[in-house]
């Protein structure tokens, strides 16, 4: 039986989607917020475009587009309400930066 998988073969198994790997993932996903600080504080002291910022946290898979409805708006509106409470500085129009610390101590 070539090409078949049986329930004990060490093949069937590394077919097997991995539990742990699925927890792996769970535990790295973020709250949009959260997600869009991290990368902001990662790139400091670049600023970033909303864009970058969305495809860093998908990449660093921070954020789930599977499981986030509508994972583009989400981080639009993260970032503009980040901006509003001072976490996060807006630099221009779609473009946003970490908040530098010492400036929050001053």
């Amino acid at each position: 039986m070539v090409g078949v998988f049986s329930r004990t073969s060490p093949s069937a198994a590394a077919a097997r989607p991995c539990r742990a790997g699925r927890e792996a993932l769970a535990w790295r996903l973020m709250e949009p917020k959260d997600a869009c600080v991290r990368v902001l504080e990662e790139a400091a002291p670049e600023a970033l475009h909303w864009t970058v910022v969305l495809d860093r946290a998908l990449r660093g898979r921070l954020l789930d587009p599977f499981t986030q409805p509508d994972v583009r708006g989400t981080v639009v509106k993260s970032l503009a309400a980040l901006a509003k409470q001072g976490r996060v500085t807006k630099v221009s129009t779609g473009v946003y930066q970490a908040r530098d610390p010492a400036a929050g101590d001053a």
